[in-house]
């Protein structure tokens, strides 16, 4: 079955005390979901199982991308299959 893109959506999170990249890439991901609206999209394009007809990519940008731990997402987005990918992000040194 081929897939198709229904959104795009953006999150960020920051850690700003600990630093920690799991604990900020676990509020993006947070943020992003909070940001949709996915009223009624099982019953417009007709998903009976989420599990096997749904999917969710996630492109991770971090400061760190070596302490990234993928789990942090896709533990958050459990109730869909999730694939994540780490980039290198930006960092700032203020």
């Amino acid at each position: 079955m081929a897939f198709k893109r229904l959104l795009i959506e953006f999150g960020q999170g920051v850690d700003m005390h600990g630093a920690d990249q799991n604990n900020a890439v676990r509020k993006a991901a947070q943020d992003a979901v909070h940001h949709c609206c996915m009223a009624g999209i099982s019953e417009i394009f007709e998903v009976k199982d989420r599990m096997t007809q749904t999917k969710v990519h996630a492109d991770v940008y971090a400061p760190h991308p070596e302490q990234v731990d993928p789990a942090a997402v896709t533990e958050y987005l459990s109730w869909w299959p999730v694939d994540v990918e780490v980039h290198p992000g930006v960092y700032v040194d203020v």
